[in-house]
C-alpha cells in the first residue's frame, strides 16, 4: 500500500512539475471558421490590435508557416508581453478549427497555479478568453459578407482580351481595377468592339511576403484585325489552362481570400500550382444589390 501511495505521490509532483514549470504554453483556447486554413490564416494574420479596448495591444508576428501556424507577440497593459500561437488545422472545405496557445513569461506561474486553485479568481484569464471570444466573434461576422466553394479542377476560359497591366497590395486590387474601367469600356465603345466574355483579372506576378501584385485586368473581345494598343491598353491572349477552381460569392475587393484557399489545398494534397490566380467576374457591382449574391469563379493554374 505504502508503495502505491509512493507511487502515486511521485506522478502527482511529475506531473505538476510538468504543468507549472515543462508546459510550453499556458492556456489553450479553440473555435471554428467557416472556410478552409488559408482563409482563417489570413483573418488572424491580418490582426493588428487584439483587445478591442486597449488601443495600445499592437499585435507583432514572430514567425508564420503559411496556413499552419502564426506566432505572434502582443503588448499589453501591464508592460508585459502575451505570445499566442496559433494552429490552423483542416477539417473540411468549409471547416477550420484553430487552436491558440497562451504564453504569459511574466505571469506564467502566477497564471498556472491560480489554474490549479478552484477558488482563485484569475482576472487575467477571464480578460484573455474575452479577446479571444471578440476576436472569434468578429471572424464570423466578416465570414458572413462571403462564401468560398472549392470545385473540381477545370481549365479557365481560353479569350483574346484588351487589358491594362495595374501594380497594387493584393488587398486594393478591386480600388486598382475599379480606376481602369472606364478607359477600358471606352476603349471598346470607341471602337466598336463586341464583348466576347466577363471581364478579368490575370496575375501576372504575386510577392506572397509583401502582398504586392502585378495584374492585367481585361475585357473578352471579338477580334478585329485593325487594331492597334492606344496608350496603356494592349491586347492581350488568356490561354485555357488546368487550374484548381473555387467559386467566390461576395464584394470583389475580398476574392483574394479564395486565392488562398486554393494555395492551401494545393499544398495540402500536394498539388503543384503557379501562384497566378485568374478571376472572372459574373457580376457588374455597378448594377447594385446584394454583394454576397455576386459571383466570381477563380482559377489557380497547375504547372505545366
Amino acid at each position: 500500500m505504502k508503495k502505491i501511495t509512493l507511487v502515486f505521490l511521485i506522478l502527482v509532483i511529475i506531473g505538476l512539475s510538468w504543468f507549472l514549470f515543462i508546459k510550453e504554453f499556458d492556456h489553450q483556447f479553440r473555435f471554428e471558421t467557416k472556410y478552409g486554413p488559408g482563409t482563417a490564416y489570413k483573418e488572424i494574420l491580418d490582426i493588428d490590435k487584439f483587445s478591442a479596448d486597449d488601443p495600445n495591444s499592437n499585435v507583432q508576428i514572430l514567425e508564420k508557416e503559411p496556413f499552419k501556424n502564426i506566432i505572434q507577440k502582443v503588448d499589453l497593459k501591464n508592460g508585459n508581453h502575451l505570445i499566442l500561437d496559433w494552429n490552423f488545422d483542416f477539417v473540411n472545405d468549409s471547416v477550420t478549427q484553430v487552436t491558440v496557445h497562451t504564453f504569459d513569461k511574466k505571469y506564467s506561474l502566477q497564471n498556472r497555479l491560480e489554474i490549479l486553485n478552484p477558488f482563485a479568481k484569475n482576472d487575467n484569464i477571464a480578460k484573455l478568453k474575452s479577446d479571444l471570444n471578440a476576436i472569434n466573434t468578429k471572424i464570423n461576422a466578416h465570414q458572413n459578407y462571403y462564401k468560398i466553394t472549392l470545385k473540381e479542377t477545370a481549365s479557365n476560359p481560353a479569350s483574346n482580351c484588351v487589358c491594362i497591366t495595374s501594380s497594387s497590395t493584393v488587398e486594393k486590387k478591386a480600388m486598382a481595377m475599379m480606376s481602369t474601367i472606364d478607359k477600358l469600356e471606352d476603349f471598346i465603345e470607341n471602337y466598336e468592339l463586341q464583348l466576347d466574355g466577363f471581364p478579368m483579372l490575370k496575375v501576372t506576378s504575386w510577392n506572397l511576403e509583401t502582398n504586392q501584385i502585378t495584374f492585367d485586368f481585361c475585357f473578352p473581345i471579338a477580334t478585329k484585325d485593325d487594331l492597334t494598343a492606344v496608350g496603356n491598353i494592349q491586347f492581350k491572349p488568356i490561354e485555357a489552362r488546368e487550374s484548381l477552381k473555387a467559386v467566390f460569392n461576395g464584394n470583389y475587393r475580398l476574392s483574394h481570400l479564395t486565392w488562398l484557399d486554393l494555395l492551401e489545398k494545393a499544398k495540402r494534397e500536394d498539388i503543384e500550382v503557379e501562384n497566378l490566380p485568374l478571376e472572372v467576374f459574373y457580376s457588374n457591382p455597378r448594377m447594385g444589390g446584394e454583394a454576397i449574391e455576386w459571383k466570381a469563379a477563380v482559377f489557380m493554374p497547375l504547372k505545366k
